[in-house]
């Protein structure tokens, strides 16, 4: 999985990819269920790297290809100040797809 936002802002696509912004080999699992914290249904993606899990509210798949698709929602971020609602989206790359740049 590769986030493509930083904060809300797109990362720009030269920078997928490098050093800064790694791939992350991890499992993926969709479901629609109730959020607490939106207090409703919401469809929750949520990617376990480890003991550590990312979840991306809202989520919706814009577009597949190849062994790769595009997640997007909205992520929450706590702040000193709360919490924090971003746009987000993830690049997933299945086992097989081409990575890197080879496959935009």
């Amino acid at each position: 999985m590769l986030k493509m936002r930083e904060r809300g802002i797109v990362i720009p696509k030269g920078r997928l990819f490098d050093r800064y912004h790694p791939a992350n080999v991890g499992v993926l699992s969709l479901r629609e269920t109730t959020s607490s914290q939106l207090h409703r249904m919401s469809r929750t993606a949520e990617f376990k790297l480890g003991e550590s899990s990312s979840y991306l509210l809202d989520a919706q798949i814009l577009w597949i290809e190849g062994g790769r698709f595009v997640l997007t929602g909205f992520e929450q971020v706590k702040t000193h100040e709360g919490v924090a609602e971003y746009a987000q989206s993830w690049l997933i790359i299945t086992h097989g797809a081409p990575t890197g740049q080879e496959g935009r």
